[in-house]
């Protein structure tokens, strides 16, 4: 299981990024969404060409485009307004050599989801995966409060009617809009492409952020891992940080989470050893 880290969690500037991150965290994957104030993929070639040259250098791996698609009102002129941002981000992953592209279910400032809502949402993410897939690459919507796909039964909802859609999974996002996470993992199981690891202390996501540093939250990660671990598809967690002061706040997660997986990985070799003998 390797651990990424959204790079912007770290700095905007990408070099500084991936310069902590590699050589003081040992940490060599890492997935784009802000970079000198734009969101990825509405950056210009210079800094595509640093990235290109970061990547080279340090010899890391950038695990998805985290390119806020479709997190927009669901009225048609604003969503083909974010096709075209598709095609930069389809074009942005093959320079790079991603695969991943992730995004949203629209916005859905009522939490119901109505019938109509999802009718409208349907046909524009089955001419989304049918682009994507013909490049070869995958998109992953994320699970994201106030958006038509706030938990993973929303997900499933949803993947049942667009073959090929994949998830991005933030069981952090998925519990403060109130589901628990091993209820929701059971029902995404088969087609996340993507996890987001963060922690929450509070399900009052109205009156405050009620994200902290991982490990600091409710959220049980200690159940979470275990179960990821034992996903052969899922392949990478991702830190997302989301609470400053960012490099303080981002070391602590890196540092959690990874001790939080050795720590388990451990506890299942005393097991099975135990049970061999």
């Amino acid at each position: 299981m390797k651990i990424s880290i959204i790079a912007d969690e770290i700095s905007q500037d990408p070099h500084a990024a991936v310069y902590i991150g590699s050589q003081m965290w040992n940490v060599n994957q890492y997935e784009l969404r802000m970079i000198e104030g734009k969101r990825v993929p509405d950056i210009d070639d210079r800094q595509v060409a640093q990235l290109e040259v970061i990547k080279e250098k340090y010899d890391i791996v950038y695990s998805a485009i985290g390119a806020g698609l479709f997190k927009c009102e669901p009225d048609d002129s604003a969503i083909e307004r974010q096709f075209e941002r598709l095609d930069k981000a389809i074009q942005l992953a093959k320079r790079l050599d991603v695969r991943t592209i992730t995004g949203f279910a629209l916005q859905d400032a009522q939490t119901h989801r109505s019938k109509e809502f999802r009718d409208k949402m349907v046909p524009h993410f089955q001419k989304v995966c049918k682009r994507i897939q013909g490049e070869g690459l995958q998109f992953a919507v994320e699970t994201e409060y106030m958006t038509g796909v706030e938990t993973a039964r929303d997900a499933r909802e949803l993947i049942d009617q667009v073959p090929g859609l994949k998830i991005n999974w933030d069981p952090a996002n998925a519990w403060v809009a109130g589901e628990h996470p091993l209820e929701g993992y059971p029902l995404i199981r088969d087609c996340i492409a993507n996890v987001h690891c963060k922690d929450a202390d509070s399900k009052a996501w109205r009156e405050r952020n009620p994200f902290v540093a991982f490990g600091d939250g409710l959220v049980p990660w200690d159940e979470i891992i275990p179960l990821l671990l034992r996903d052969s598809s899922v392949q990478t967690l991702t830190v997302e940080t989301h609470i400053g002061p960012l490099i303080p706040k981002s070391e602590k997660s890196v540092r959690r989470l990874r001790a939080l997986i050795q720590s388990i990985k451990n506890n299942q070799l005393t097991i099975e050893k135990g049970g061999a003998q």
